[in-house]
């Protein structure tokens, strides 16, 4: 058989695919060193999310015949590939019991549809990275309390109404698919990063980990946490990039070696990442691109930021200006940038397009890219859109 262990990045990997390769009579092929890589003989070969991102992986792993998660530091991140790749293909674990703290989590959030992680990781006066409003310590403590005992807050709406169950309503079908709001996977995602092992974990927390930066004010982050892996800061808008206090915050980390934080920031123009300050970049291990197109763009300065080994990401601005093209946009991702995550933007005008069959049809193209079938939210998002148009199609025969 052909078999990929999934592991760390780490020499413990290759030791482990060594060992159940010997013990299985067959032998190890090593690190996959390209996503594209399709197993031509038997054996064992090893990848980890550190080579690769989770959409890629997901798709390497259907070239073999199954899966071996080995159990390590850090395996905990890869629970959410365990899940998915069951679906799909034979899947195996080093260690019977090395997914029961995830079990454990996702009992917890099946039976309490108010518990979160995210105000008790949040910079003080933020709730999440979803909700933009300010909050004061007493509500947040109120909100941490309540998210404990399982009451709704009112102030988390948005993301009950993704998952299917607004206040006031009849439940209905997630908008994002099962366990895939920002509530519950971005809460397993950070469950994972702190080993958190039981609910009260989360009132142990006594720091802050997610920083939200608005037009340019790096006031509220501290020294300390810049050093810290652990910590992400989130540029919540694609002014502050152009601003001259964000070479300074740069600068300032890079004086004070402190760069071992995750830094995701957005940009309408990938030329703004331009080459000045992909050189501060440089310094920084972790960092995120998200680049938010309403049109094809030419993908020089892209791949500069790509090839730098940072993170891409791509928003789709869709409007009823340029609906008819997203298409193009899908076709542009999976050619250039085969893997990068993709969410959809949109509003109400979007199907105010005259020729809904037109539509359709671009639609109907975007649901055949690979892009398509990697994400559960941008399938859920472009579903939403064929399905208004058919209906609105369809309606007049």
């Amino acid at each position: 058989m052909k078999i990929l262990c999934i592991g760390n990045q780490t020499v413990d990997t290759d030791i482990r695919t060594s060992h159940v390769a010997e013990i299985n009579g067959s032998v190890n092929h090593g690190l996959v060193v390209d996503a594209q890589f399709q197993p031509n003989c038997l054996g064992y070969w090893h990848t980890s999310l550190a080579d690769y991102d989770y959409n890629t992986i997901f798709k390497l792993a259907l070239q073999f015949d199954s899966v071996y998660f080995l159990d390590q530091i850090d395996s905990a991140l890869n629970y959410k590939l365990y899940k998915e790749l069951k679906k799909s293909m034979p899947v195996q674990c080093e260690n019977d019991s090395m997914f029961d703290k995830q079990l454990y989590w996702q009992e917890q959030f099946k039976n309490n549809l108010s518990l979160c992680a995210f105000p008790f990781i949040m910079q003080s006066n933020k709730l999440c990275y979803i909700s933009s409003s300010f909050i004061s310590d007493d509500e947040l403590n109120a909100v941490k309390q309540n998210m404990i005992a399982g009451i709704k807050n009112s102030q988390c709406e948005r993301c009950y109404t993704i998952e299917g169950r607004p206040t006031g309503f009849q439940p209905r079908a997630p908008k994002w698919g099962e366990s895939n709001s920002p509530r519950e996977s971005g809460s397993a995602e950070w469950i994972a990063k702190l080993d958190l092992q039981r609910v009260d974990d989360l009132l142990a927390l006594n720091k802050s980990y997610y920083y939200i930066i608005e037009l340019g004010d790096f006031s509220s982050i501290s020294d300390d946490v810049l050093a810290d892996s652990q910590t992400y800061i989130k540029i919540a808008d694609t002014k502050t990039v152009k601003m001259q206090e964000f070479r300074d915050f740069l600068n300032k980390c890079i004086f004070n070696k402190s760069t071992a934080f995750n830094l995701m920031f957005s940009v309408n123009n990938a030329a703004d990442v331009d080459d000045s300050l992909l050189t501060m970049l440089d310094y920084f291990d972790n960092i995120t691109v998200t680049l938010q197109l309403d049109n094809v763009v030419e993908s020089t300065s892209v791949h500069k930021i790509k090839d730098k080994n940072h993170t891409v990401s791509f928003v789709f601005l869709v409007s009823v200006n340029n609906i008819a093209i997203l298409d193009k946009l899908f076709k542009f991702v999976d050619d250039e940038f085969l893997g990068s995550d993709v969410k959809l933007e949109y509003d109400s005008n979007v199907y105010n397009f005259s020729d809904k069959k037109q539509i359709l049809d671009v639609l109907d193209k975007c649901k055949q890219t690979s892009s398509y079938s990697y994400f559960k939210s941008l399938r859920s998002s472009l579903d939403t859109l064929h399905k208004k148009y058919y209906v609105s199609y369809y309606q007049n025969f």
